[in-house]
């Protein structure tokens, strides 16, 4: 029950059987292939592997086969040797090495049941929708950030999480001992596994624990090109369990979305550009009870304002099409609060953050006179915001590089509330006028947004 899920795919597999396979093709006589090693330890009578899992399990499904094993005196000590041996293969997850450590520290009453327990919350990721992709060392790293917080730590260079959890007294370059879990021995303390169980329910099924307007901003976060945000959420997630107070994510959420956002629009989206807000916005909530305004001005965003338009539309010209998803996702909900985040059409699930990039005025240039348009103003305006909306790919792919007045017969069908707004104008053209305007719409209410929330 302590060991981890058989996880080995075809390609280990197949890399064992050539790599047998061919040492017995070219073997000299009496020589003899080395598998690796296998710890064990004896228990009524019957011997338990404790390292070697994958290779052995492996080697039984294909054929029969011998080992030559190395008992050890007993479970504890063999399960030591495990925690610090390098496994041949797939190697070890935090997540592996992090079970092994609280199973050897419980007795035996207590280790079946944690055995049982730790095996469902893997089921549970595993099984989950939105989780599917991680194990349990992304709640680890998640709780991690919620005991920094804690300390009010916002250093960005952070211990990694195996170490944070059981390198003790360890000290980082500023002569500080920054592994707080590992200091405080959290990793045995069962408050501590009961915390992520309650962590992994909420990050299984996050969209159970929000209101519908939080579940729209916790949709369009899912949009942005790195998931740093998720720190914050689970820092809400651990205030919420505290107070029971589920008004924080209707609060604090929006004002995620937006740090985000002028991070893009700043130039500063990356991970370092944001790293250090985020941190004090978590030190914000849980040392300084904060629910309002909890991001501050840094050396990356030294004003909690939107740029001029003039730098907002640069931005839109030069942005990657990930980042311009996030603005357009979060833009249909300021056009619409209506808007719906997803929808069944056609028997197939749409959602507004997969939804493609329409180029109102086509990309593709016609060499055609359209009302005084010459392809090198066609070219200065394409790529503008006030050119771009969102549309579904298969009314995208309807429209192609159709003009305005044939697009609009296609935006009509759209489940996205501006596109058939647009497909009810009365206007035949889409002009160089229409995406300025545009461009002044889309920037006004995005300075309204911010405004409002910081």
């Amino acid at each position: 029950m302590y060991q981890r899920n058989y996880i080995w795919s075809e390609d280990e597999c197949e890399q064992l059987w050539e790599d047998v396979y061919n040492f017995f093709e070219n073997k000299e006589e009496d020589e003899e292939y080395f598998l690796g090693s296998v710890v064990i330890y004896k228990e009524n009578g019957k011997q338990n592997i404790i390292d070697g899992q994958q290779r052995t399990t492996t080697l039984c499904l294909l054929q029969n086969c011998v080992i030559v094993p190395i008992e050890c005196d007993g479970r504890d000590k063999a399960l030591r040797i495990f925690n610090t041996l390098n496994n041949r293969g797939v190697s070890l997850s935090p997540a592996d090495i992090f079970k092994g450590l609280i199973f050897t520290n419980k007795n035996d009453k207590d280790r079946m049941e944690f055995a049982k327990e730790w095996k469902a919350l893997e089921n549970q990721i595993q099984n989950s929708s939105y989780l599917k992709k991680e194990d349990i060392s992304f709640l680890f790293t998640q709780y991690e950030h919620i005991i920094r917080a804690q300390y009010s730590e916002v250093d960005t260079v952070i211990p990694g999480v195996l170490e944070f959890w059981t390198k003790k007294d360890k000290e980082n370059s500023k002569n500080k001992k920054a592994n707080f879990a590992a200091n405080e021995d959290l990793l045995n303390k069962e408050e501590t596994f009961e915390f992520i169980k309650q962590l992994g329910e909420f990050w299984c099924n996050p969209y159970n624990y929000l209101n519908p307007q939080a579940q729209k901003y916790f949709a369009i976060l899912n949009a942005f090109q790195n998931r740093l945000w998720q720190m914050v959420v689970s820092v809400c997630f651990y205030e919420y369990k505290k107070n029971k107070n589920s008004d924080i994510f209707d609060i604090i959420l929006p004002q995620l979305v937006a740090y985000n956002a002028l991070g893009l629009i700043y130039g500063k989206g990356g991970s370092s550009g944001l790293f250090w807000g985020l941190m004090k916005a978590n030190v914000n909530i849980i040392r300084e009870n904060k629910r309002t305004n909890i991001f501050e001005p840094s050396i990356n965003l030294p004003d909690l304002k939107i740029p001029s338009l003039e730098n907002f539309i640069d931005f839109s010209k030069k942005a990657r099409p990930q980042q311009i998803r996030y603005i357009l996702a979060l833009y249909a909900i300021m056009y619409n609060q209506n808007q719906v985040m997803e929808w069944n059409k056609d028997n197939k699930n749409y959602s507004l953050v997969k939804a493609e990039i329409e180029h109102i005025f086509p990309r593709n240039w016609q060499n055609t006179n359209y009302n005084g348009w010459d392809e090198k103003e066609a070219q200065e305006y394409l790529e503008q915001i006030g050119n771009k909306m969102f549309l579904e790919k298969k009314l995208n792919i309807q429209a192609g590089n159709g003009y305005f007045n044939k697009k609009k017969e296609i935006y009509k069908d759209s489940y996205f509330i501006e596109a058939r707004d647009l497909s009810a104008s009365s206007q035949k053209d889409w002009l160089k006028c229409d995406i300025e305007k545009r461009n002044k719409q889309i920037y006004d209410a995005f300075s309204k947004f911010f405004t409002s929330v910081f």
